[in-house]
């Protein structure tokens, strides 16, 4: 797995080998093409609170434009929508109301 956020684009080569139970094994050059962006937005989750009667807020940095779509999840496999936002370049604050005993879980997801 390859993971990380892109400082500079373009093509960028590694090897990967690829070996069995036997001794045998293969070697692979593979390209890695990067196009990264000047609104490249970090997701920075800011001000968990409990505000009573059930309601959960926090608040999240963002960038102009880009689509951020808050989800809840009672069991971290399945995750719903509560809204979606376009960023406006500043905070956003999310109140979440979940009026159980139940745990909820919260992600952010960035993008379409």
């Amino acid at each position: 797995m390859l993971s990380g956020y892109p400082s500079a684009s373009g093509t960028f080569s590694f090897w990967v080998r690829v070996s069995d139970a036997r001794p045998s094994s293969v070697d692979q050059l593979l390209s890695l093409i990067v196009n990264s962006s000047t609104n490249n937005p970090h997701l920075i989750i800011t001000s968990p609170k409990w505000l009573g009667h059930g309601q959960f807020q926090f608040t999240l940095d963002t960038a102009a434009s880009i689509k951020y779509t808050p989800q809840i999840s009672t069991n971290l496999k399945t995750w719903i929508p509560m809204d979606s936002f376009s960023g406006s370049g500043g905070p956003l604050t999310i109140v979440a109301d979940s009026a159980t005993n139940t745990p909820r879980f919260y992600r952010v997801k960035i993008g379409p």
